[in-house]
């Protein structure tokens, strides 16, 4: 067997209609596939055995919490690290099921926290440090963009990051804003982008007829995300209020009251849609019939809506909002706007309608598998742990 590789989550999205799902897999199935053995930890979650078993069909193993309660931690320990005070101790459990599992075992090569360095990649540098082996993180979120970190959270962070043997983050922006923000210089930093799952360019086998109907043959614009106040359905729904009326959108996902009440004010019930929250199979149904996906975010690290369009072969318009616009490398991929205002989405949506073929669908599909795929993800991951450890 080759290299040993730990993972940190923070929980792992065992059911399918989980957040972060896709991307989690991805990860895991990409560390099995390339012949690690690879073992997972769930920083904010207990052992169960329903997790054990799923990661067990992947081909992975589920560290499980140790036998004896972990021991109460010093108050030097308190000090370092306030969070070993929170109730359930999520730390002090962590550590004390990995030093106790590998004790028996042999230690990891590698450890990687995956998706966030508050939930893993800090308990990542503190194996670390524990187990004397070398740690990576890999980061997706916005915190730094905003920011949104608070001064002891800000302080931890910053310690795994500037200790991190490798800093990925799925996106240049995000590195930059890391960089600017923690005030680390990072040269260990690398871009590793998320990943799509292969299964996402086949056709999709669900139906959404309550889509199809509300068509009615129109040209389709459709966004999907969680619509959070940075992610502007407000300007999704003022942009499709400039485009005319063979044009209609379906608004996907949680969104505001504040939302729902500017599509009555807009008068906009009969050419916008909003579903509600959809599952993985309706979301790859959804990026099949769209003809043009719009992201209006304010702030996004990666935008895995465009990445899902540009699988199912549609051109995608995006703001500059840290991340999203560096998918669209090639003007035949989208168009690339600013945030904020919802007249250039509707010219850009108006300028891929007028001239479909400078946005062949086969041409999107084949660059996104070749760069965003499993099998180029599984390099990614390879190249990099072959540069760390030599």
């Amino acid at each position: 067997m080759g290299l040993k590789v730990l993972l940190v989550v923070d929980t792992l999205p065992v059911a399918a209609t989980e957040r972060l799902r896709d991307i989690y897999l991805a990860a895991i199935k990409a560390h099995v596939a390339l012949g690690y053995e690879t073992f997972v930890v769930q920083s904010r979650a207990p052992w169960r055995q329903d997790t054990a078993d799923f990661l067990a069909a992947m081909g992975a193993t589920l560290v499980p919490d140790g036998d004896e309660p972990a021991p109460r931690p010093s108050l030097l320990t308190l000090v370092r690290d306030p969070l070993y005070i929170k109730p359930n101790r999520m730390f002090q459990r962590l550590m004390h099921a990995v030093t106790t599992y590998f004790a028996r075992d042999g230690l990891p090569d590698v450890i990687t926290g995956l998706m966030s360095t508050k939930y893993t990649g800090v308990p990542a540098f503190m194996l670390s440090q524990s187990l004397g082996v070398p740690f990576t993180i890999w980061e997706h979120l916005t915190h730094y963009q905003r920011p949104q970190l608070g001064f002891t959270t800000k302080r931890r962070v910053r310690r795994a990051q500037a200790a991190s043997d490798r800093l990925f983050t799925v996106s240049q922006p995000l590195l930059e804003n890391i960089r600017r923000c923690m005030s680390l210089p990072l040269p260990q930093g690398r871009v590793l982008p998320n990943p799509i799952l292969d299964g996402f360019f086949e056709p999709p086998t669900t139906a959404l007829p309550e889509i199809e109907t509300f068509r009615r043959g129109r040209y389709l614009c459709a966004g999907w995300t969680n619509w959070r106040d940075i992610k502007r359905a407000d300007i999704f729904l003022r942009a499709i209020a400039k485009l005319p009326e063979d044009v209609c959108a379906v608004i996907a996902g949680p969104t505001l009251k504040s939302a729902r009440r500017l599509l009555e004010e807009l008068g906009l019930q009969d050419r916008v849609l909003m579903t509600g929250s959809l599952d993985r199979a309706q979301i790859h149904a959804l990026a099949y019939m769209t003809d043009c996906c719009i992201l209006p975010s304010d702030h996004e690290t990666f935008g895995m809506p465009a990445l899902e369009a540009m699988a199912a072969g549609k051109p995608v318009v995006t703001t500059v909002s840290g991340g999203p616009e560096t998918l669209i490398s090639e003007p035949w991929l989208g168009r690339v706007v600013a945030p904020r205002d919802p007249a250039a989405i509707a010219e850009a949506v108006l300028e891929i309608k007028a001239d479909p073929t400078a946005f062949p669908a086969e041409k999107i599909r084949a660059h996104t598998k070749s760069t965003y795929a499993e099998t180029a993800f599984s390099g990614y991951w390879q190249a990099h742990y072959e540069e760390l450890l030599g």
